[in-house]
């Protein structure tokens, strides 16, 4: 069992998520002077696939999981001002669950993503509004 007074035992979560938004920066996934207000979006999107999934597997109807899917995008559009801000939140999210600040796969294919989806012409987050009326 760690001692507690041994500071080196214990993470530093605070120093961890300032060093994925200085990476964050660097890489285009937020401004210079952005930082990341939530991680909620990592849950949001987590809940939708959930959805997903039981629909897939025969758990229950499409028209049964429309009602989470749309709540979790109210959900979103609560939490995060943009696309952008939810992709931020969502991909620092992520990394703290899976990456163990390594920038590795975790991180670099949520990054092409987010360029993607940014960037793109038709994306639907540069076609479709944020807000919804």
């Amino acid at each position: 069992m760690p001692d507690p007074r041994d500071r080196q035992e214990f993470p530093d979560p605070v120093g961890r998520i300032l060093r994925y938004e200085e990476r964050f920066r660097a890489d285009g996934l937020l401004a210079p002077d952005q930082v990341v207000t939530s991680v909620a979006a990592f849950d949001f999107a987590r809940a939708v696939t959930m959805a997903r999934w039981a629909v897939g597997a025969g758990y229950c109807t499409v028209a049964q999981a429309v009602p989470t899917i749309v709540e979790a995008g109210r959900l979103c559009r609560a939490v995060y001002a943009s696309w952008e801000a939810f992709s931020a939140g969502y991909t620092l999210g992520r990394v703290l669950w899976f990456d163990a600040d390594t920038y590795g796969r975790w991180y670099l294919e949520t990054l092409a993503t987010h360029h993607v989806l940014t960037r793109g012409r038709h994306s639907p987050w540069t076609t479709l509004p944020w807000t919804q009326p």
